[in-house]
C-alpha cells in the first residue's frame, strides 16, 4: 500500500519453511519541501526485515529525530498546544510516518488508525508482536463511527464518568482493521485527556498509539525515555514533560453484560464498580487476548527485578529481602532497592512514597534511572493491591524475574 507524499512501503511475506510472517520495509529516496508549520528535511530511510511474531530486528531508519515542545503559554496564563508542533506532527502522520506524542498516561507512538501502512510502521519501530492489539484514540465521540463502534448502555455510563481520561473500553467493531485489532471482531478505544493529543486527533483523525518504547521495556513517561529507545527510529518526539499518571490506561471489556478487567491501570476497579454499580470480573484463563499488556512480558528493565510483598507486618519477607541484598553484593553485583524503609547493603536506595499515585507516576522512571546507573539487580517492595496499587503490582509482576510469595518462607518463585 502506498500513500501520496511518502515512498516508504511496508509489505509482508511468509517464510515457506517456518511459516513465520515478515514485514518488509522498502524505501526509495523520499524528499519533500518545507511546509509552513515546520521544516521537514529530506528523508533517506534505510532498508530492513522484521520477523513476526517476535519482531526481533527493527527497520533501520536513520531519522534525525527532532524534539519539539507540546505546549506553550497562552495569554490566559494556561498552556495551549504549540501550533508549530501540531503542524509538524500532522505533516508526518499524513505521510504515514509515526511520531511520538504525550498523553496523560505514557508517551505514545502514534499513527493514523485507519492507515494500514502507518500502523505497520509502529510494529516495525517498536519490534512489537503482530498478535498484540492496539488501542485507538479519539478526540470526540463522533469519531467512534470511523472505527465501526457503537456504545452500549454500560459503555455510555463509563464514558460519561471517565472520558476523557485513562480508561480504555473494548467494544465490538463492524469495521475490519486487522492491523489495529490483531484480526479480532473487537477494538480497544479511549479518549485521552491531554490537550496536545486531542488537538492532533482533531486534525488527523483517530490514532493508534501504543507506548513509545521498544517492546518489553519500561513504558516512557518522559521525552528522555523515548530518546533512549527510539532516537533515530522516528522523525519527531513531542515533549510534554512529566506526565500526569505515568501509568497506562485501565482496559475494560464491555462487550457483555458485566465489565471484565483486562488490564488494571490509572482508573481503579473500585471507581469503575461505583460508576456502573456492578462487580468487575476477571478474564477467563486462556481466553482471547483483546487488550495490550495481557500476553507478553512487559515493563522489564535490563536489571534483574526481584519483587517482594509489602514488608510492613511481614518480618519473613523483610529478612529475605535483606538476605538477598547481602548475598547479591557478596557476588559482586550492583544492587538497588525500592522500599519503604532503608535497607542496609544496597548501593542505590529509593524510598517509596506513601501515596500510591506518586509511586505509579515515578515507577517506570525509577526503573530506567537504575538501568542508566548500571544496577544489576533491583529489589522492590510491593504495595497493597488496592486502588491504583493493583495496577502497580500488575506492572511489577510482569517486569519481575523473581517474585517472593508472602506465604513462602524463603524460596523465591521464578516467573517465566
Amino acid at each position: 500500500m502506498r500513500r501520496e507524499g511518502s515512498r516508504n512501503r511496508f509489505s509482508s511475506t511468509r517464510d515457506g519453511a517456518t511459516g513465520q510472517q515478515y514485514f518488509s520495509v522498502n524505501s526509495g529516496n523520499c524528499s519533500h519541501g518545507q511546509g509552513p508549520a515546520c521544516g521537514l528535511s529530506a528523508l533517506t530511510p534505510g532498508r530492513g526485515w522484521l520477523k513476526a511474531p517476535a519482531l526481533t530486528r527493527a527497520a533501520d531508519h536513520p531519522w534525525a529525530t527532532e524534539v519539539l515542545a507540546a505546549l506553550e503559554p497562552s495569554a490566559a496564563g494556561t498552556a495551549a498546544p504549540r501550533e508549530r508542533t501540531l503542524g509538524c506532527a500532522s505533516e508526518w502522520l499524513r505521510r504515514s510516518i509515526p511520531v511520538v506524542i504525550p498523553t496523560e498516561t505514557v508517551y505514545g507512538l502514534a499513527a493514523p488508525a485507519l492507515d494500514r501502512q502507518a500502523v505497520a510502521a509502529i510494529f516495525a519501530i517498536k519490534q512489537r508482536p503482530l498478535d498484540n492489539p492496539l488501542i485507538a484514540h479519539v478526540a470526540r465521540l463522533e469519531q467512534l463511527e470511523l472505527l465501526g463502534v457503537r456504545l452500549s448502555r454500560m459503555a455510555e455510563q463509563l464514558v460519561q464518568a471517565f472520558w476523557p481520561g485513562p480508561l480504555t473500553l473494548v467494544l465490538p467493531t463492524s469495521k475490519e482493521m486487522p492491523w489495529v485489532t490483531a484480526g479480532l471482531d473487537s477494538i480497544a478505544v479511549r479518549q485521552p485527556r491531554h490537550a496536545f493529543a486531542c488537538s492532533l486527533i482533531e486534525r488527523v483523525g483517530p490514532l493508534a498509539a501504543p507506548s513509545a518504547n521498544r517492546s518489553g521495556l519500561p513504558s516512557p513517561t518522559r521525552a528522555s525515555h523515548v530518546l533512549q529507545d527510539l532516537n533515530g527510529r522516528v522523525p519527531l518526539i513531542v515533549d510534554g514533560g512529566e506526565l500526569e499518571h505515568g501509568l497506562e490506561s485501565t482496559v475494560l471489556d464491555v462487550r457483555g453484560p458485566a465489565p471484565v478487567l483486562l488490564r488494571p491501570g490509572a482508573v481503579s476497579t473500585e471507581a469503575i464498580e461505583a460508576s456502573c454499580r456492578c462487580a468487575v470480573r476477571l478474564p477467563q484463563a486462556g481466553g482471547t487476548v483483546r487488550s495490550p499488556g495481557m500476553k507478553y512480558r512487559h515493563y522489564s528493565p535490563r536489571a534483574q527485578l526481584r519483587l517482594y510483598p509489602p514488608l510492613a507486618g511481614d518480618a519473613r519477607a523483610a529478612r529475605q529481602l535483606a538476605s538477598d541484598a547481602r548475598e547479591l553484593r557478596a557476588q559482586g553485583r550492583r544492587v538497588a532497592a525500592i522500599v519503604r524503609e532503608p535497607v542496609a547493603g544496597v548501593e542505590r536506595l529509593i524510598l517509596l512514597p506513601s501515596e500510591p499515585r506518586q509511586v505509579a507516576r515515578q515507577l517506570f522512571h525509577w526503573l530506567r534511572e537504575l538501568d542508566d546507573q548500571g544496577m544489576d539487580c533491583v529489589l522492590v517492595e510491593g504495595v497493597p493491591a488496592q486502588g491504583v496499587g493493583r495496577a502497580i503490582m500488575d506492572r511489577l509482576q510482569r517486569a519481575a524475574s523473581h517474585v517472593q510469595s508472602a506465604e513462602a518462607p524463603v524460596a523465591s518463585i521464578e516467573v517465566p
